[in-house]
């Protein structure tokens, strides 16, 4: 009976000595002893990889919230002029006809805007829209015919509910492909503007050719 109420006694201490954190685990212990063995050196490395860890995350916090509290841009009102042909093609080839398209102004750009390459992309804290300009060999099998103007064919080349292109057909070689992207449903609605103002302004500028 005496060596059943010890054994009681010590299980209480124990759980008394857990509820009020007492004792180090297994895991601290081990910590410990592997910090008592290192040199000064050795710490230094360990407190600058904590650190580093810890500024990481407080980056990633503020990026969180400077995205949460940012002023949403309708991207399709602030839109200039962009002459295709002052594009630096990758095929080293620009249009035989002169034409316009109509991107944001570069006071939205964002990382990774390359207007001279005719890759535009366009956010405050993430990315929000991209516009890739190319002119390029392409088929046109599968794309929808929008209409044909002075013998010139545009085509809608619909590839996912997020991006979206106008190609231009004017029989040599290549397409003038101007795709339109955004990277969250919320700006579905800017995408289409954009893509029904700039078709609306290359059917007009075809039609004077």
């Amino acid at each position: 009976m005496k060596k059943k109420l010890v054994t009681i006694t010590l299980c209480l201490i124990l759980g008394v000595s857990v509820l009020a954190g007492c004792g180090k685990s297994d895991e601290e212990k081990a910590r410990d002893e592997i910090m008592s063995n290192m040199d000064a050196d050795e710490k230094a490395n360990i407190a600058a990889d904590q650190q580093a860890i810890a500024d990481y995350e407080e980056s990633k916090q503020a990026e969180a919230e400077a995205i949460a509290n940012e002023e949403p841009v309708n991207y399709a009102e602030v839109l200039e002029e962009r002459a295709v042909n002052d594009i630096s093609f990758l095929s080293g080839d620009t249009p035989t006809y002169e034409l316009n398209i109509l991107v944001p102004s570069d006071e939205y750009s964002y990382d990774g805007h390359k207007p001279e390459s005719g890759q535009y992309s366009y956010g405050q804290n993430q990315k929000d829209l991209g516009i890739i300009v190319d002119y390029c060999d392409m088929s046109t099998n599968g794309l929808e015919l929008i209409g044909s103007y002075n013998n010139y064919n545009i085509y809608k080349n619909q590839l996912s509910s997020k991006v979206i292109s106008i190609v231009i057909d004017d029989n040599t070689s290549r397409l003038v492909s101007v795709g339109i992207s955004v990277f969250d449903d919320d700006n579905l609605d800017i995408m289409n503007e954009i893509y029904e103002k700039n078709l609306d302004y290359i059917v007009e500028q075809l039609e004077a050719l």
